[in-house]
């Protein structure tokens, strides 16, 4: 329940025994407040009548002090034990219009239709004290706006069924009206999808354009691939979707033939993908050269070799030279020639690495890695 500061009202109890509602004797009330860990009452026991099946009294919450959060705590006596009921309210500002407060209002939609949301609740949070000194809700377009004081406060935003976002901000005076950025909040039922800013999405359909439905869909973290970061399946149109941030990441998808297939996929910072499968290699000796293809160690090594505007190079040259401690000098090892999506894959085993990377047309670049 949430009060303004000066309003009053009712304070109103129903004891229970074995879930049965009882009369007490001496029924009584309190307030209590919460500051710095330490308790402080702000409203002494006092007498309640009876009011229906229960107790009440008229509170004056010109009582309270401080904004925030209140606790009632309610007694009575029911034969030979006391009975205890706890309540508790808010007390918020209003949100009033004056010279000296700054008019901040915003829009809240679903993350994933971009459809407004009404009724959404907010709450705005004074960092300072921890108090809520003002709580409104969505219109009919999605709308909430409110009128605060300069200062540094946590924008709290909620709704049934929906993940509840926080957002934290300085309120300053340097504008008298400021326009919150955008908030989108996710259904509860795609949280499973992933938590990025990115809404990703792909098919995989058959040489019929017929999608197929059940695929398997599992990502990770290119960093991070014994945790399974989103896990999903495609619809009856053949289609899946997850929300990522900008990065790179593996895809395993298995088809309900139980086929299995991973990619690579490169999500980037303005939400266009990129994505290829990762295809194991084997060994091989060009007996004429010597040239090691590939490689033949435990860890497969897979990236892609990119010019200036995000496009693979194809024909890309990638030496591994692997360094040598009894040396303090790096050995040739293997190589591999970039396909026409600019990617390479080479087999190493763990160890340091310098990849020595050449194409006629670009300049030959190297770089050291640990593997």
């Amino acid at each position: 329940m949430n009060l303004y500061k000066g309003d009053k009202t009712t304070l109103y109890c129903e004891f229970k025994k074995d879930d049965k509602i009882v009369n007490v004797k001496e029924p009584k009330v309190r307030v209590l407040h919460e500051y710095n860990d330490k308790v402080y009452e702000d409203l002494p026991w006092q007498k309640m009548k009876k009011m229906d099946n229960g107790y009440c009294y008229v509170f004056d919450t010109n009582v309270c002090k401080n904004y925030g959060k209140y606790v009632v705590v309610f007694s009575g006596k029911y034969k030979c034990e006391t009975l205890n009921v706890l309540d508790d309210f808010h007390i918020i500002a209003k949100n009033i219009d004056d010279n000296n407060t700054i008019y901040v209002y915003g829009y809240i939609n679903d993350i994933n239709s971009n459809r407004i949301l009404k009724s959404v609740q907010i709450q705005i949070v004074s960092l300072d004290s921890g108090d809520i000194i003002y709580q409104t809700s969505t219109d009919e377009d999605g709308k909430w706006e409110s009128n605060i004081f300069p200062g540094d406060y946590e924008f709290k935003f909620s709704m049934d069924n929906y993940e509840s976002r926080s957002v934290r901000a300085q309120v300053g005076d340097e504008n008298k009206e400021i326009q919150f950025n955008n908030v989108s909040l996710e259904h509860i039922a795609d949280v499973s999808l992933g938590n990025g800013l990115y809404k990703i999405e792909d098919e995989f359909i058959t040489k019929n354009d017929m999608g197929i439905e059940n695929v398997s869909v599992l990502i990770y973290n290119v960093d991070d691939t014994e945790n399974v970061l989103v896990s999903t399946k495609t619809n009856n149109k053949g289609k899946w979707k997850a929300f990522l941030d900008s990065g790179t990441y593996i895809v395993k998808i298995e088809l309900p033939s139980g086929t299995k297939k991973t990619f690579q996929m490169i999500v980037y910072n303005d939400g266009t993908k990129a994505i290829s499968e990762i295809q194991t290699k084997d060994t091989s000796i060009d007996k004429n050269s010597k040239k090691v293809l590939h490689g033949k160690g435990t860890e497969n090594v897979t990236d892609f070799i990119l010019d200036a505007h995000g496009n693979g190079i194809e024909g890309a040259v990638i030496k591994a030279y692997k360094y040598k401690p009894c040396k303090d000098d790096y050995e040739y090892e293997c190589e591999d020639v970039t396909n026409k999506d600019g990617q390479f894959v080479l087999n190493l085993n763990k160890g340091k690495y310098k990849f020595v990377i050449e194409h006629p047309s670009f300049t030959t670049n190297e770089q050291i890695v640990e593997i």
